[in-house]
């Protein structure tokens, strides 16, 4: 006998879920998958800020709304009616979360050094590589809601592939601001094992 579990539905069990409107589906299916990947960079993100927030507590705001907004997607990708009764209110981000984002990119880019080649994913500054994760984790949460999109009687509201997108580029200069304004930045050198 289960005691305490009040938050255990066991409606999953058989490896079947439902989303907001009441559609059933395998969890295996894109629509989880792309969810997942959200949860997944949103936690990668929430690892970051332990080390961000003493580093720069303005870029820890910063990734403490983007976190915010994340959950927002889980709720728009989450959401998608069916014919029914079920009322559900839409949730999900606009064009004005991107807007955000860009402003955010032009404030941290006005203190960097200009960078002419890729630049490593390492820094002595942990809170730095950890951006650079976050960075690569939702590059492929961007794949997997642009692989839902793409397929077949599937939908995703365009300001939230125009988020992630911008996502990834905000990660990258906040990543380059944590290692001292990119002046600690390691850069690639592509002839070095040749």
């Amino acid at each position: 006998m289960l005691k305490n579990y009040t938050y255990c539905t066991h409606v999953g069990d058989h490896g079947m879920s439902s989303i907001s409107g009441g559609r059933k589906l395998s969890k295996a299916a894109l629509r989880f998958q792309a969810i997942g990947s959200i949860e997944e960079a949103n936690s990668v993100i929430g690892l970051a800020r332990l080390s961000v927030a003493t580093a720069s507590p303005v870029v820890d705001s910063m990734l403490e709304e983007i976190q915010n907004n994340l959950f927002d997607i889980v709720a728009d990708l989450s959401s998608v009616p069916e014919k029914t009764d079920i009322y559900y209110e839409q949730v999900g981000v606009s064009m004005e979360h991107t807007s955000s984002l860009e402003s955010n990119i032009s404030k941290l880019s006005e203190k960097l050094e200009s960078v002419h080649h890729f630049v490593v994913p390492f820094s002595t500054n942990p809170a730095s590589t950890y951006v650079h994760h976050a960075r690569s984790v939702t590059r492929r949460a961007e794949r997997a809601v642009v692989a839902l999109g793409s397929s077949k009687g599937e939908t995703v509201s365009i300001p939230v592939i125009t988020y992630l997108n911008r996502l990834s580029s905000f990660l990258f200069v906040a990543a380059r601001y944590l290692n001292n304004f990119g002046k600690d930045d390691v850069l690639w050198k592509p002839d070095r094992n040749l």
